[in-house]
């Protein structure tokens, strides 16, 4: 069995695509898990095992398969297809994976395989619920085929799998996952911290969002022309990476809360959730969305929040139908 955690990005979505600091951190608490058995029957079979769903295609398939999903990749580069329309239903990304590992390794399937998976990370919340399942996944055919990867030739894998899910992506989500610790990433360098965070900080799902994360982040891209803004973003992170660093309470909920304007400003938190994170703040704390937020409606996954009473938090968290993590 191979497992992975959810991550929780404290700073710098969507901007990090663009080249920007991010600061990101795993929760230990929700994790993906896979396990890779043989069959018999010569097919490439799925299992998830929360939704008691299953599908397989033959391992002759596989091949022309991921050529099938390149392609529409493709036509989502060039503008002509929603990225939303390049895998077709949950079990492709899992093909692929499978696919793109073989490929890779130049390993020939002599048997057909199962993959079971089962998580507690919700879907959608922003807490990277497809890179977690990316990464357990490969660790599993690693482990299954006993083959060895480099940490850039299990990077670049997972890379390009989740650029499938997500249209555009730094791939910022993969790396905080396969070192399951705090990242600080910088001009493509990636400091390493095993300081956990301190008390006081809380997650909430707000409900899944109503937009994909490649909508998001494709609303998101026509606002990251301005350098000035980039730039705001980049100093909100790195002040931020230090105030936790330093334990700083009062810094860090100035930077929350001036990270949330941020990423008002780029249209990606709707407002009922402003209306949420305003409470907070009149509360004495600060929040901001932890993902690629939401486009359209009232929820967008994943919220952080900080430096506030937690009975006080339930107390909002119910008012609004949200649930404290």
């Amino acid at each position: 069995m191979a497992i992975a955690s959810a991550k929780l990005i404290i700073s710098g979505e969507h901007a990090v695509v663009y080249g920007a600091p991010a600061l990101g951190i795993t929760i230990p608490m929700l994790q993906t898990e896979s396990i890779i058995k043989k069959n018999n029957d010569g097919k490439i079979a799925c299992i998830l095992k929360n939704f008691n769903k299953a599908a397989s295609i033959s391992i002759a398939e596989l091949s022309q398969h991921k050529i099938d999903i390149e392609l529409r990749y493709q036509e989502f580069l060039a503008t002509r297809l929603p990225i939303t329309s390049v895998l077709l239903d949950e079990y492709n990304l899992i093909y692929y994976l499978v696919a793109i590992f073989c490929e890779k390794l130049a390993i020939i399937p002599t048997t057909g395989i199962s993959i079971e998976i089962t998580s507690n990370i919700p879907i959608g919340a922003g807490m990277g619920s497809s890179a977690a399942l990316i990464v357990s996944i490969l660790r599993e055919l690693r482990i299954f085929f006993g083959h060895q990867l480099s940490e850039e030739e299990f990077f670049n894998l997972a890379h390009a799998a989740e650029k499938l899910q997500h249209g555009y992506t730094s791939g910022f989500d993969i790396r905080v996952i396969m070192n399951d610790c705090l990242i600080f990433t910088k001009n493509s360098q990636y400091i390493k911290n095993n300081k956990l965070l301190s008390t006081g900080w809380f997650i909430i799902n707000s409900g899944s969002p109503e937009s994909s994360t490649g909508q998001a982040v494709a609303h998101a891209r026509n606002f990251f022309n301005d350098q000035k803004l980039l730039i705001e973003f980049s100093r909100t992170t790195e002040e931020l990476h230090q105030a936790i660093l330093n334990d700083d309470l009062n810094q860090c909920i100035n930077l929350i809360r001036n990270n949330h304007r941020l990423l008002c400003k780029i249209g990606v938190v709707p407002t009922a959730v402003q209306n949420f994170i305003q409470a907070i703040e009149t509360s004495g704390g600060a929040a901001k969305i932890s993902g690629a937020g939401s486009v359209v409606g009232n929820r967008s996954g994943c919220l952080l929040a900080y430096g506030i009473d937690s009975l006080l938090l339930k107390e909002i968290c119910l008012k609004f139908g949200y649930d404290l993590i």
